[in-house]
This record gives structure tokens, sequence and C-alpha cells, in this order.
């Protein structure tokens, strides 16, 4: 019985935790100070994880705990309030700031083993873009879900009702005039 028991315990494919970057944030409107972030899904704590880009090296320190797969790897006044993430803060930025021309960014274990890495450049994405990767490594520019899957996102915005020609001057102020009615049944 015991040759059995270490037979399907040998058979059992062992668990390993699935850590990877998903989304980031290089080049927000405006000043990028305090605007930028890198998105990690991960089955696990990130604690004593390091990032890394072309020029720095900085350790993930966790500044708000969250039910969730997601984290967020930001700058010290970042303004996180209404993401639904684990927040992690480097310091005053992510490595030497996220080049807005081309970077390279590294996630490492505690061990120094890399688990996670990828490069992008000024070719995908732009100023208040961001680069979303799917599990295949393919990079795209997308709207920014700090904390979201990003193949979660529906745009669920309809044409609830218009009025295209009222009676009167079809630039009159409200009521009257022309309009559109817009409706929002989704999250964003």
């Amino acid at each position: 019985m015991k040759k059995l028991t270490l037979l399907i315990f040998l058979l059992i494919p062992f668990a390993s935790a699935e850590i990877s970057i998903t989304e980031i944030m290089y080049n927000p409107d405006g000043d990028d100070n305090n605007k930028e972030y890198i998105e990690v899904y991960s089955d696990k704590e990130l604690d004593n994880y390091s990032i890394e880009d072309l020029s720095s090296l900085d350790y993930l320190e966790k500044i708000n705990n969250f039910t969730s797969n997601f984290s967020l790897i930001v700058e010290e006044g970042f303004n996180f309030s209404g993401v639904s993430a684990n927040i992690y803060s480097v310091g005053a930025t992510i490595g030497n700031n996220l080049n807005n021309d081309k970077d390279s960014i590294v996630l490492r274990n505690p061990e120094g083993n890399i688990v996670d890495a990828i490069s992008y450049s000024k070719e995908i994405g732009g100023e208040g873009q961001s680069l979303c990767i799917d599990k295949k490594k393919i990079i795209s520019e997308c709207v920014p879900t700090p904390g979201y899957s990003n193949l979660d996102v529906v745009y669920s915005i309809r044409i609830n009702e218009f009025l295209p020609n009222p009676s009167g001057e079809d630039d009159a102020l409200m009521p009257a005039g022309e309009w559109v009615e817009l409706y929002n049944y989704g999250n964003f």
C-alpha cells in the first residue's frame, strides 16, 4: 500500500504560482509623477519581490491590502483610492522612472530569480494609454484598467435615445434642440 500511495503522490503535478506583468502605465496624461504603475497578476503575495528597469532596482513594500489577485506597483504619492488591488510602493519612482521612449521591466522573486520580464517602446501606447500584456506576452495599447483584468473590460455604453430633428431650432438650449442620451450599464 505504501508503494501505491507514493506513486499516486508522484503523479500529482505540483502547483506553481502564476505571476505575470499584465499592464504598464508608463506615460500617463500630463505629468508622469505619481501616476505611473505596473499591474501584476499573482496568486501569491509579492512581499520582498523586486522590480527593475534599465537603470535601477527597487524592492516592493505593501502599503494596501485587498483581496485580489491583482497588485499595482506604484510610486509613493500615487492615488490608489477606488483601486481594487493590492498596492506595493517602491519609493519615489519605479526604477529610474518608466521611460517614455523604451524600457525593460524585470520582476524578481525574493531569491533573485526572474519571474517575469517585458520590454516596450513608444511605438505601442501613448500618452494616457496603458500597455496590456496577455498570457502569450503580446503587448497592445489599451484603456487603463488598474486592478482589473484587461480581458474583462466591456465597454457597455449604448445610445439609449436621441432627438435628431426637434420642432424649432436644432441648437436651442435644453430641453429643446437636438440631443443624444447615452446609457452606461458597465463599470467603466
